[in-house]
C-alpha cells in the first residue's frame, strides 16, 4: 500500500510539473505579460535645474517629431526594437543638434538596454511597475529627473488617437491590453511552448485564453 501510495504521488507531481512546462498563466497584476511587447523611452536630464529640465523636454520632442511615425508603423515591438537599434546614431545624433541649436553644449549617450520603471499612467493606459526594454538617453551627467514614456505602442505620441486602434495594431494579446487598460483583474492563459516556437521564429505571438 505504501508503495503504491507513493507511486500516485509521484504521477500527480509528474503531472503537475508537466502541466507548469506546457502552460503558462499571465496575471494581470504583473508586468511580464507586457515585457516583449512593449518599448519604453527613458530621458535623464542632466541636473534638476530649470534650463536642464527644459533641455530634456526639447529633446523629447525632437525624438518623436523624427522618430514617432515611423515607430508607430512598426508591426510589432520586435519590429520596433530593431528600428530603434539600427537607428540609435542618428537618434543621438539628433539630440545633440537639438541642444546645440538651443545654445546647449552637452553630449548625448544613447543605449538600447533594459531598464527598471515605476507604474505609470499614460491617458487611460497605465504600464505597471517592471523591467522593459528601452531607448535610454542621457543628457550630460544624467543626474537630473527622468522623464519617462512608451515608443512602442506609441502612446507618447497617440494618446489623442483611438487608444483600443493602437493597441490592437501593436500585436499585444487580449489578456496584455485589458492590463493596460485596468478592465479588471483579466488572467490570460498561454502554451508556453507556443510562444517560444514564436520567439524563436520571429513570428507574432498566439492569442491564450483570458479568464476573468
Amino acid at each position: 500500500m505504501k508503495s503504491s501510495g507513493l507511486k500516485t504521488i509521484r504521477v500527480i507531481i509528474a503531472a503537475v510539473v508537466a502541466a507548469a512546462a506546457l502552460f503558462c498563466v499571465v496575471a494581470a497584476s504583473g508586468q511580464t505579460a507586457l515585457e516583449g511587447d512593449v518599448v519604453r523611452l527613458h530621458v535623464l536630464a542632466n541636473s534638476d535645474g530649470a534650463a536642464d529640465q527644459a533641455a530634456k523636454l526639447l529633446v523629447r520632442d525632437a525624438l518623436l517629431a523624427g522618430y514617432g511615425d515611423v515607430l508607430a508603423a512598426a508591426r510589432d515591438a520586435d519590429e520596433a526594437a530593431r528600428i530603434v537599434k539600427e537607428q540609435l546614431p542618428g537618434i543621438c545624433g539628433l539630440a545633440r543638434q537639438t541642444l546645440l541649436d538651443a545654445g546647449v553644449d552637452y553630449p548625448v549617450t544613447g543605449s538600447f538596454t533594459r531598464s527598471r520603471f515605476p507604474s505609470k499612467q499614460y491617458g487611460a493606459a497605465t504600464l505597471p511597475a517592471g523591467e522593459y526594454i528601452s531607448l535610454k538617453l542621457v543628457i550630460g551627467e544624467g543626474a537630473g529627473q527622468n522623464w519617462w514614456c512608451v515608443l512602442f505602442p506609441p502612446l507618447c505620441v497617440g494618446a489623442e488617437r483611438d487608444l483600443d486602434k493602437i493597441l490592437d495594431q501593436s500585436g499585444m494579446t487580449d489578456g496584455e491590453k485589458e492590463l493596460v487598460l485596468g478592465e479588471g483583474a483579466a488572467v490570460e492563459l498561454r502554451l508556453r511552448f507556443l510562444d517560444l516556437i514564436a520567439q524563436w521564429t520571429g513570428r507574432k505571438k498566439p492569442a491564450g485564453i483570458v479568464l476573468k
